[in-house]
């Protein structure tokens, strides 16, 4: 473990890696579509605020199927 930190790109491979398998996005690629999913909720649903805070706190860790 301690050799691990000593070549300063290897976390930086390895966050690579991990974020291709488990095909994650930065939040700036994910920004405007978690937007859009707010902005449906609050029109759609008249759900207030914290119901709304709090499914979007959940939405980058929900399934979707598009």
């Amino acid at each position: 473990m301690k050799r691990y930190a000593q070549r300063e790109p290897t976390h930086r491979e390895h966050a690579g890696k991990i974020k291709k398998a488990l095909k994650l996005k930065n939040f700036g690629q994910a920004e405007a579509e978690l937007a859009a999913y707010v902005g449906m909720r609050a029109w759609v649903t008249g759900d207030g605020p914290t119901a709304i805070f709090t499914d979007a706190v959940r939405w980058p860790r929900a399934p979707r199927f598009f």
